[in-house]
């Protein structure tokens, strides 16, 4: 079986077995946070069109999602800040739903009733990937997941030969622990590939989360010429794989409680 299929229903049982491991020789693992459902658009805009073309569709999806009363729905737009040619988009739309059951009801309303809003959004950008991944919480960032304008990065992560995920949440929350005590505004959130995609050659996307490029470059400053390299190679030695980060601007387009 994949390790990316096996790394997902291991989670799925953790959460649903009341924190228990998915593996017979494993203790108990205390998960921090459930399971939400993100959604991932890469889009390139069409002739002619540009980002005030999609302010224009984003502000008719609002006034839409106002009038249906849809406040389980948060959403951003990415723009690419340090990235590889592999990244060849314009922009990301990126929405979390507050649980799954708001994700199939607002799904359903989209489809049913808002196909005037989809077709605005897409006379301005095509969009040839989507992806549906399951979000865990280990850090929330400083100031919420809400804020108008913020930085995230991106890396793919395997789970080592001999590892499972259950030593990777150990090692995570310990991780967490140690930017706790350094004054890092940085979020931490583990994503696990549900739906679309194809194939993926990993097993989760480490996500990060900071309020602005100032608090980047802090944990930038605290990784590279202080200890803190040291210290998360220490507890993820033998774990985890993960690439190079790629770094986007985030732009706040509808906000929602979805923790």
């Amino acid at each position: 079986m994949n390790k990316s299929v096996v790394a997902v229903l291991s989670v799925i049982f953790v959460l649903s077995a009341g924190i228990t491991s998915a593996q017979d020789n494993q203790e108990p693992v205390e998960i921090v946070s459930r399971i939400v459902p993100a959604e991932v658009w890469t889009c390139s805009y069409n002739d002619g069109q540009g980002p005030q073309d999609l302010d224009d569709a984003v502000d008719a999806w609002t006034e839409y999602m106002n009038e249906n009363g849809a406040d389980d729905y948060a959403a951003w737009t990415l723009t690419r800040h340090y990235y590889s040619a592999e990244q060849d988009f314009d922009f990301i739309w990126l929405g979390a739903w507050k649980d799954g059951n708001a994700m199939g009801q607002g799904t359903d309303m989209l489809y049913s009733t808002g196909t005037g809003v989809l077709g605005n959004f897409f006379r301005v950008a095509s969009c040839d990937n989507h992806i549906n991944a399951g979000s865990i919480a280990y850090r929330i960032p400083d100031g919420g997941a809400n804020a108008a304008n913020t930085v995230l990065t991106f890396s793919n992560c395997s789970i080592e030969e001999g590892a499972n995920y259950s030593q990777v949440v150990e090692a995570t929350k310990a991780w967490a622990e140690v930017l706790d005590g350094t004054g890092s505004q940085a979020g931490i959130y583990h994503w696990f590939p549900i739906y679309g995609g194809g194939d993926a050659d990993m097993d989760f996307i480490w996500l990060g989360a900071y309020p602005g490029h100032a608090a980047l470059g802090a944990d930038y400053e605290r990784m590279t010429n202080g200890e803190l390299f040291r210290q998360r190679n220490a507890l993820f030695a033998g774990l985890l794989d993960c690439d190079v980060t790629r770094v986007y601007n985030a732009q706040s387009r509808r906000a929602a409680q979805i923790r």
